[in-house]
């Protein structure tokens, strides 16, 4: 693959221009033609050459897509192969990465709230003790020691509680792994799911709209308005 984008030749859009001079000249032809061509359609001989014209118009861009399918097929191909390659090993690898990630999250958030639950009961306690202490104190230095010592150890119990992604940090030698949290879901009852999250099925509706009855009008859908859009379908003899 390497061998085939070193072999991509410079200035493609010189070469395509070279190559299809006489294509790029029918359409500025066109296009000259286009910009003379009456603006408006009243009678029939202006929808009679106006007809003629969009059929040159159709056969020109027939011959550009045609061009077009010829011209992009082996790139296409060389992208085809470029991407099953670095998928084939990128995808084996993303799914032991998401895997192992999913391990450590979920290992992180359990060590998370142990030491969640770990410092409210530290609170827990420095408040039993504190109580213990100041009912056994018997001057007013002992009841203010036993006000301090709570203190400290409801400040550290508080300082454990405020950084709990911080301590679920996980370094390595040569990375660190951080907490995130992210949710999936499934519908369970579509009838109660908020407009704003809903959206059209354009392709739906569109297939809808080319099922109606020859000369009709689609079928109505509630909530949805069709407005006919008039245009001529030309072909050329």
């Amino acid at each position: 693959m390497t061998e085939l984008l070193r072999n991509v030749p410079p200035g493609q859009n010189e070469i395509l221009a070279g190559n299809y001079e006489d294509l790029r000249q029918r359409q500025q032809e066109l296009l000259a033609a286009a910009n003379r061509a009456p603006k408006t359609c009243d009678d029939d001989e202006t929808a009679r050459k106006l007809t003629d014209f969009v059929g040159q118009i159709g056969s020109c861009i027939t011959v550009a897509i045609k061009a077009h399918k010829i011209e992009k097929e082996p790139w296409l191909q060389g992208s085809r192969i470029v991407d099953g390659f670095f998928r084939d090993v990128r995808e084996p690898l993303e799914i032991f990465k998401r895997t192992f990630e999913r391990l450590i999250g979920d290992w992180q958030q359990r060590k998370q709230e142990a030491e969640r639950l770990a410092a409210l009961e530290a609170e827990r306690l420095a408040r039993e003790e504190m109580e213990r202490l100041a009912a056994a104190a018997e001057t007013d230095a002992d009841l203010e020691d036993a006000i301090a010592q709570e203190d400290a150890a409801l400040e550290q119990a508080a300082i454990a509680a405020a950084r709990p992604l911080e301590r679920s940090r996980v370094h390595g030698d040569l990375a660190t792994g951080s907490l995130t949290t992210d949710y999936e879901y499934e519908p369970i009852d579509m009838a109660k799911v908020p407009l704003k999250f809903l959206m059209l099925d354009d392709s739906a509706i569109k297939r809808h709209i080319r099922s109606r009855p020859k000369d009709g009008e689609p079928e109505p859908i509630p909530g949805l308005h069709f407005t006919p859009i008039y245009s001529a379908r030309i072909r050329t003899a």
